[in-house]
């Protein structure tokens, strides 16, 4: 059939039916995968994983090491993205070095190679790199483009790690370093990366509506690579947070599920599921919160380092 003769307010109906078709095969293909998403948190960090983390915190602190603390207040800033102050140990300006995750990512630039230096560095001010910063890291890890979709958006590996969970499960060979995991439900570990919405998409907020989401569009997201982990804290270092790469630091719940705090989360479930629980060691409830926390935001998809990978990468 020819679905360009139909009128258009029937090809809309087909496609959404299409789509729901699809979401009901990903839900269920999901739903089996979800036991080797919890299986495999409990493995130690692959060679890569550590690979991927070291590679993170040494651009952290090349750019003046950046921390965001547990109660997620900004307590010591780094180099901003545009300055000419040089980065530690070295004589490249801050700007250069966030110039060279575009070159190193191999998604474009955001200007032209050859123009002035002050042109360069406006746009790495007006052009979002966070997603940038995060496919440089797994580029210069080693991973090939049927490993990861480098992207300058996060969306877009978002997405194939959603289709690779999906394969995964129904059995099918993959490729793909990443499998898509609900993160209020995974444990996260180090080489892993933690992915929210933000605005205007940031009412995105489970695991369940991103991936029905993104069947049919894009969102505007923000993704951080776990960089430590211990009992009861994570370290996350993300590109483009207050202008610099910074490390985040997450409490973990108190009962030993290795999960993150609800508290960090900002859907209405998430609230109600911190309230049966015991309160964060820190003492503080969301409800006291301000609205200034930089780490309160709509987490909802971990995307977990496949353990094969350790083999597959050199």
């Amino acid at each position: 059939m020819n679905h360009g003769c139909l009128p258009s307010r029937v090809r809309r109906r087909l496609q959404v039916v299409v789509g729901l078709c699809v979401l009901s095969c990903a839900t269920l293909a999901g739903a089996q995968e979800a036991p080797a998403c919890r299986t495999d948190a409990l493995q130690a960090p692959s060679t890569l994983a550590r690979r991927l983390a070291a590679m993170a915190l040494a651009e952290h602190e090349r750019m003046g090491g950046a921390l965001i603390n547990e109660q997620g207040a900004l307590v010591q800033t780094g180099l901003a993205e545009a300055e000419r102050d040089p980065i530690t140990g070295s004589a490249w300006p801050a700007w250069r070095l966030v110039w060279s995750y575009w070159e190193s990512a191999g998604v474009g630039l955001p200007a032209d190679d050859d123009a002035p230096t002050a042109v360069k560095r406006v746009a790495l001010v007006d052009t979002p790199w966070s997603a940038v910063f995060i496919s440089h890291v797994m580029r210069t890890a080693g991973l090939s483009d049927a490993q990861f979709r480098f992207s300058a958006t996060h969306q877009a590996y978002v997405r194939a790690a959603f289709a690779s969970h999906a394969a995964k499960a129904r059995g099918e060979a993959t490729t793909y370093a990443y499998r898509a995991c609900d993160a209020w439900a995974t444990p996260p570990r180090v080489g892993d990366v933690l992915c929210s919405t933000r605005a205007p998409d940031d009412d995105v907020d489970s695991f369940a509506s991103l991936g029905l989401t993104l069947l049919w569009r894009a969102l505007s997201m923000h993704c951080e690579l776990v960089v430590e982990q211990d009992s009861a804290h994570i370290g996350l270092v993300g590109g483009n947070v207050a202008q610099t790469v910074v490390l985040r630091r997450m409490a973990l719940q108190t009962n030993g599920s290795g999960l993150l705090w609800p508290a960090y989360g900002t859907a209405f479930h998430l609230q109600q599921a911190l309230t049966a629980k015991a309160l964060p060691p820190q003492g503080g409830v969301q409800q006291l919160w301000p609205p200034t926390h930089l780490s309160q935001q709509s987490w909802s998809v971990l995307l977990q380092l496949r353990p094969e990978m350790a083999a597959e990468t050199p």
